[in-house]
């Protein structure tokens, strides 16, 4: 299947590893940043020919500015989009029931599908947390057992990033044994019911002729971009070429340079010159 990825929030590190799980870019859904309008136009824009989304939340479910502003829960209502929700099941039974249960009647307006169970200790421990999550009439997903073998390094202020990490390698180890532990027959079907209400009627940009090229520098230290920026500078006829200042000797021919944030420390050794 051909998956398009989106992050909620103003995430650059998390979009990098989507883009080595899906084997295409992944966007960023932040209706503080765009507004309820662009961001439904980012996501009908980008789904392209992909089979289906799937969309990353952030923090927990409702947490966003005030009024719940660019939450999960925000994006999966502009979108109309059904939440499965992730709950970290480890030292917990029946509480974990009681912790879905609230989700749901806090804001009824979200489509709250299901929950998948993260960090499972056992087949017990799966079923005393099943039996409760039956009685409230909530689908389980799958059940993720403990596992370190899919575990990610992190560091302060977050995860190591993409291109640091051997995740290209790890990644179909995750694919196997999310695949043997989550109904993912269920998930699919569940996506295939989803019909977004939100409408995208592109326009046609006038042609700019320009011969305009700007360098975008790209590598383990400057790697902090967001897709529809980029984009953005493409319409209105902009070439873009990218360039590494750490393993490049020569700067590119251009009329100008955008450098994005990244991680300083990488930045040593930098060996680009003029």
């Amino acid at each position: 299947m051909k998956v398009q990825a989106y992050k909620v929030g103003p995430d650059y590190i998390d979009t990098g590893f989507h883009e080595v799980a899906a084997g295409r870019p992944a966007q960023n859904l932040d209706s503080w940043l765009v507004g309820k309008d662009k961001l439904g136009e980012i996501f009908l824009s980008t789904y392209g020919d992909a089979d289906i989304a799937i969309i990353e939340g952030v923090m927990g479910l409702y947490d966003g500015g005030r009024g719940g502003i660019s939450s999960t829960a925000e994006v999966a209502k502009i979108l109309n989009a059904p939440v499965v929700l992730v709950l970290d099941a480890k030292s917990a039974g029946a509480s974990v029931a009681a912790t879905a249960l609230g989700f749901r009647e806090y804001d009824k307006d979200v489509n709250l599908a299901g929950v998948i169970l993260n960090r499972i200790g056992s087949a017990s421990h799966e079923k005393m947390i099943v039996d409760a999550l039956n009685d409230i009439g909530m689908k389980c997903f799958g059940a993720v057992r403990r596992d370190e073998e899919i575990i990610l390094p992190s560091r302060h202020l977050g995860l190591v990033q993409a291109a640091e990490n051997n995740f290209a390698d790890v990644v179909n180890k995750i694919g196997e044994k999310i695949s043997a532990q989550v109904d993912l027959d269920a998930l699919t079907a569940l996506a295939n019911d989803f019909k977004t209400d939100v409408a995208y009627n592109p326009c046609s940009l006038i042609p700019v002729p320009s011969s305009l090229k700007i360098g975008i520098a790209r590598d383990e230290a400057f790697s902090f971009y967001y897709e529809e920026s980029l984009r953005e500078l493409k319409k209105f006829g902009a070439e873009l070429i990218f360039f590494s200042p750490l393993h490049d000797e020569h700067l590119p021919k251009v009329d100008g340079l955008i450098f994005g944030g990244g991680y300083p420390r990488n930045v040593r050794g930098a060996v680009a010159r003029q």
